[in-house]
Parts: C-alpha cells; structure tokens; sequence
C-alpha cells in the first residue's frame, strides 16, 4: 500500500475530530439526542444522591396522609401504594434501566460483531451456514427469545441483559455482515490480501475500521431497543427484583392501581419514552453524520 493512499484513507486524528464535532453540534437529530441522553445518564447516576431512600416502606414514617398522594410540595411527583415517593423511585429506577439497555447493546456487540466481520468477508459456505442460524434466531421476536433464554434462568438483571443482548446480537451481525461485504473488494483489501496478510489481520486492520460508523449507529440505536425490552421482562417480572426500583417494573405495579393513583403510571412511562426518544435521535443523527450515502440522499 503506498503512503498516498494511506494517506489519504486515514487523515490526522485531529482533523477527523474536528470534522466530526462540527457536523455533530450542527446536525439537530444528533444534539438533541446527545441532549436528552446525557441529561438522563446524569440524572440516573447523581440524582440518587439528592432524594430520600426509594424503597422506605412505611407510610406513617414518611407522612400522616394515606398513601397514594399527588404531586405536592414534599412529594414532588406523587406516592405510590406503600408510601415510597415516585420522583425517588424514577430517578434511582434509571440506573438499572439506562444500565440493562447499555449492557444487553455491548453484549450484543461484542457477540455480533466479529461473527458479521468473519462471515462477511469470508462469505461461502460459512456465510451461508451462519447466517440461517442468525435468520433463525431473528425468527423469534426478541421479547419471545428473550423470555424463552429467561425460563432456564433465574429472574435478575444480569440474566435479563443476557438474555437481550443474545436476543439482538443476530441483527447486530447482519448489520456488520452487509456493511464487511460492502468493502471487502476494496483496493485496500485487495493490496493486504496480496501480501500475504493473514485473515485476522485483514479484517481488524483493513475491514473494521472501515466499517466502524455502522457499528456506533447500530450499537446507539440498539440501546433503545434494548431499554424496551427490558423493561418489558421487568414488567412481567423477570427482570430487576423489588425492592429495587426500575421502570418496567414500576408500570406493572401501576397498571392494578391506575385509577387511585394515574400518576404511578405516568412518570415511569415518561422517563422511559423520554430516553428511549433519545437514543433512537442519537443513532439516527450519528448515522446521517457517518455515512456519506444518506447524507448525500
């Protein structure tokens, strides 16, 4: 490979960063996004430090009204049935939501990748074997697969993020997949490949880098989907246990109680659209900065 077309395939770390953080503070989609991600990872991570204990039980040692308040000066968001304050349990609930949908789309690619890198650029018979498992598994909706991995284990956070990062992994390599088959025939490729490199270092020093920008996009928009279904195996139980908060499971101790109290219901379902919202706004605008096709579209 010549140093001119190194060169030119690989400019200054510098001028990428700068490049890139123009266009991310100047496309809306990504900064609204990144907006609204961060503030929820901030307010999960340090907003437990400013309320009181989310999962203090007893009414009559919290206030003397029954339980069930409405928003009001001590309670700024309400109290559920047992007395707990919802602002509390929302923001604290957070953590173990934000927590499973980061921790399932990691799983999810660190499982995906190398197989959609491998079978990509490999193609043949290993393609085609691969991929009809990976089309198996999509077969099943990920709340179905997920909950099918969940009944041979016991119900706990960690196995629900293991649980949806196996869900989502086939879809992450079939991303990677098209994206390896997109530049394998490369000139960069074609020049390693007659060298004489090998097939592990062609792929992680020719074809991963190039195929970066999906895995970010894929990975981002991943948590949003994960974040759901999670929540949607904490709403039936399988995921974090009480008396630990989480979203999912907030909603299905709402849904016996709405009538008493809607605003049980409310703040979970809010917080959890308002961060799903954002990743899926951060994905999509990172896919607009990162990839020239849809930018020129």
């Amino acid at each position: 490979m010549s140093v001119e077309t190194e060169s030119y395939r690989n400019p200054s770390i510098s001028t990428r960063l700068g490049t890139f953080a123009r266009e991310f503070l100047t496309n809306p989609v990504a900064a609204s996004g990144a907006f609204i991600v961060l503030s929820a990872i901030l307010v999960s991570v340090f907003g437990p430090y400013l309320v009181t204990d989310p999962t203090v039980t007893d009414p009559a040692s919290r206030f003397a009204a029954p339980s069930f308040l409405d928003p009001s000066s001590s309670f700024l968001l309400g109290a559920d049935q047992y007395g707990r304050d919802i602002l509390a349990r929302v923001i604290v609930g957070g953590r173990s939501t934000i927590l499973l949908g980061v921790s399932a789309s990691a799983l999810g690619l660190a499982l995906g990748v190398p197989i959609g890198l491998l079978t990509g650029y490999l193609g043949g018979k290993v393609d085609e074997v691969v991929m009809r498992l990976m089309d198996a598994l999509m077969s099943f909706p990920s709340l179905l697969l997920g909950l099918l991995i969940l009944t041979t284990l016991s119900s706990s956070i960690w196995n629900a993020i293991l649980a949806v990062g196996i869900a989502y992994f086939p879809r992450i390599a079939r991303v990677v997949r098209s994206s390896t088959i997109s530049v394998k025939n490369e000139e960069y490729v074609k020049a390693a490949e007659a060298r004489g490199e090998s097939t592990v270092s062609i792929i992680f020093r020719e074809i991963l880098p190039n195929v970066t920008s999906a895995i970010i996009v894929e990975g981002t928009i991943r948590v949003g989907f994960a974040m759901l279904v999670g929540s949607s195996l904490s709403f039936l139980g399988l995921g974090a246990q009480p008396p630990a908060p989480d979203w999912g499971y907030m909603v299905a101790q709402a849904r016996v109680t709405v009538y008493q109290s809607p605003y049980f219901l409310l703040w979970p379902s809010l917080a959890l659209a308002y961060t799903v919202t954002g990743f899926n706004l951060l994905g999509d605008g990172l896919r607009d900065i990162l990839d020239p096709q849809t930018r020129s579209d």
